[in-house]
């Protein structure tokens, strides 16, 4: 059955803004004049709190718009329906790189704040911030935060069943996977707009078993039986449904937001 996508409309209510992370430098500025914890940290964390919020901003508003299916502000009335398509594969391509971003900069949050940078070398210095951001890792966040339940709340996040469960038989159909494959290796094929972009299917089959063991020759018996395909043009394409990359990004939003919350909640101004 397809996956109905919200309509443009619908999209701004489902898609909650976190408005609490939004301008906690000003809103604490006296709390941190205050404070006896050290004030660079408080600033820095305030400042990636903001980055946050402004990349969850820049990705719900690309999966917003992703969601207006017609785009006639770009393109002429007698378009067809793939120029409107490729319009949406981009919002939704900018959509899938900002919420993958977002998972980044809430690392960096933890990073800053509990201090993970100092247990790496301890000579580094917020006055050298861009350094101590090259240095955020996940796996090193995970292994150093000293908060049990944010811990296991980022080790978890991206193992949420949502988020992997698409009916595809491609493995690691993922947020994450998405934007490595966007920034790293291809465009990703969206089945709604390729439907006539591959018109031949190209195979290269083998008559050697699949594997040969050391010292043997292969059977001389039915030779269809070891035949083995070498290369399918269909099968390297590995199609996905946009409907249901939509989708998915609609719960990560939630997620990245009750994750964010549950982070800003701990942080003490």
């Amino acid at each position: 059955m397809e996956r109905q996508i919200p309509t443009f409309k619908d999209a701004f209510q489902l898609l909650e803004l976190p408005d609490y992370l939004n301008g906690t430098e000003i809103r604490y500025k006296l709390n941190i004049i205050a404070s006896k914890k050290e004030r660079a940290i408080l600033i820095e964390t305030c400042r990636r709190l903001q980055d946050l919020y402004d990349e969850i901003c820049a990705a719900r508003f690309a999966l917003i718009t992703s969601c207006q299916v017609k785009y006639p502000e770009y393109l002429s009335a007698d378009t067809d329906e793939r120029g409107h398509l490729w319009i949406q594969s981009q919002f939704v391509n900018t959509a899938i790189l900002w919420y993958n971003a977002t998972f980044d900069m809430l690392l960096q949050v933890v990073w800053i704040y509990y201090r993970l940078y100092k247990q790496v070398k301890e000579a580094l210095t917020l006055n050298n911030i861009e350094d101590v951001l090259s240095r955020c890792k996940k796996k090193i966040v995970i292994e150093l935060v000293p908060n049990e339940q944010i811990k296991e709340e980022l080790k978890s996040f991206h193992a949420k069943s949502h988020l992997t469960n698409i009916n595809t038989k491609y493995s690691n159909q993922n947020v994450v996977e998405w934007a490595n494959t966007l920034k790293h290796r291809r465009m990703i094929e969206y089945e709604e707009l390729n439907k006539r972009k591959h018109t031949a299917c190209f195979i290269t089959l083998s008559r050697l078993p699949e594997i040969v063991v050391k010292r043997q020759t292969p059977p001389r018996g039915n030779l269809q039986e070891g035949i083995k395909t070498l290369y399918n043009s269909n099968e390297t394409l590995k199609r996905i449904k946009m409907t249901d990359v939509i989708s998915v990004l609609f719960e990560y939003h939630k997620d990245i937001c009750r994750l964010s919350k549950s982070i800003f909640d701990k942080i003490e101004f």
